[in-house]
Formats: structure tokens, sequence, C-alpha cells
């Protein structure tokens, strides 16, 4: 394998990722209580995107469209609710529970939108990058 190669599969998604972390950082740095918080909840829904997009690419070649779909509805559903999981646990261990904070359910499916959102975007991301010369 060339090292351009190598630097095209293996760097590109790293910066790429951690450009969306800071991004969302910076963006959501009013929607939770402390840095730490938001630090953890950003980091978890970006880690579950990263790992889902990473999924996809490596998961789902050979696969019928059908079983593709599913297999995918699936992950992001089962990636959203492990985001949503890992977030109230954390905040119940730094804050405690709080009668201010959304529902469970609430949470869950704002995770899950936004992890199928930025799969969606990894998705159009790396086939425009394939055909990039």
């Amino acid at each position: 394998m060339a090292a351009a190669q190598v630097l095209r599969n293996a760097f590109v998604p790293v910066v790429v990722w951690s450009v969306v972390f800071v991004f969302w950082m910076i963006l959501s740095r009013h929607n939770h209580p402390t840095l730490v918080l938001n630090s953890i909840a950003t980091f978890v829904l970006v880690g579950c995107s990263a790992v889902g997009a990473e999924f996809w690419k490596r998961a789902f070649v050979g696969r019928t469209f059908a079983l593709r779909t599913i297999m995918r509805l699936a992950g992001i559903i089962a990636l959203g609710a492990i985001a949503a999981v890992v977030i109230r646990l954390f905040y119940d261990m730094i804050l405690g529970p709080d009668s201010r904070r959304f529902s469970f359910v609430a949470n869950l499916l704002m995770d899950i939108t936004f992890v199928a959102i930025h799969l969606f975007a990894a998705e159009v991301i790396s086939r425009a990058w394939k055909r990039w010369p």
C-alpha cells in the first residue's frame, strides 16, 4: 500500500472527526452546565458517529440493499441509544438527578438524530472523496 493511500485511509478521517468534535464543542458550549459534561457529551456523540461511519464502510460491502438498509437503521438506533445511556450516566455521576433535564426518550431521539445526520454526511463525504482525483 502506498504511503499516500495510508494517509488517506487513516489520517484524514481522524483529522475530519477531530474538526467535527471541535465544531460541536464550540457550538454546544451553552447546552451543558459544565465544560467537562460538554466535553464528555460531545466526545461520546462524535465518537459514536465516527465508529458508525467506519463500520459502515467495512461491514456492508457485498450485502443486498435491503439488508444494508436494515443493518444501517439498527446501527443508527443502537449507536444513538449507547450515546444517550452513556451521557445520562455521566450526568448522573457528576451532577446527580436533575429535574430540569430532558427526559430519557427526548435525549434518545436527539442522539439518534445526531448520529443519523452525521452518518449520512459521512457517507456523502466519503463517496465524494473517492471520486476526487
